[in-house]
């Protein structure tokens, strides 16, 4: 019986926000591709993260037996994703697992805020993490991160070590007084 086979695609490593393509074909039980076919192929996410979203043209035309899709994006980074593919009668098929990691460092996030109520002398932890333009911490990122005050009552500052690197994309200060 025809079955799927995927040609090339995707990248054992994407990275969010990024293009990627997957090419398919349509076989017979003899593993030649059957260029009779041409019926829509349709792939979706099969793994990864929960909340996770595949965009792109999902539906394609198979030309000849052998379907392709372009510009196919994930925004999530995670491990475990898996794409499948479907069309007319024919069994499932699931490509091998990827993994897709964090663009390029966009924007600084206190993940950890302080206290909604602090006092004056009492040390407090703050928590900054590098994310990309989706939200996804960049665990790469190890570069120093500084803290400045910002507002406040005058002569107020803010003491302790306002520099800290961040580690696998969290930067932690403890002990911060105002």
């Amino acid at each position: 019986p025809a079955h799927f086979v995927v040609n090339s695609g995707p990248p054992a490593g994407a990275t969010a926000g990024t293009g990627f393509g997957l090419s398919l074909s349509v076989e017979d039980a003899f593993g030649n591709v059957a260029t009779g076919y041409g019926g829509d192929l349709t792939i979706a996410l099969a793994g990864g993260p929960a909340g996770a979203i595949l965009r792109g043209s999902l539906t394609e035309p198979a030309d000849g037996g052998v379907a392709s899709f372009s510009g196919l994006e994930l925004d999530e980074a995670g491990n475990g994703y898996a794409l499948v593919a479907s069309g007319g009668s024919l069994p499932l098929a699931e490509t091998r697992t990827f993994a897709v990691t964090p663009a390029a460092p966009a924007k600084l996030v206190i993940t950890q805020p302080p206290s909604t109520r602090l006092v004056a002398g009492d040390p407090f932890d703050l928590g900054v993490s590098v994310e990309d333009e989706f939200g996804n911490v960049v665990t790469d990122a190890d570069n120093p991160i500084g803290l400045a005050m910002s507002g406040g009552p005058a002569g107020a500052r803010l003491g302790g070590s306002t520099t800290a690197p961040a580690v696998d994309g969290v930067a932690a200060f403890d002990g911060l007084v105002l």
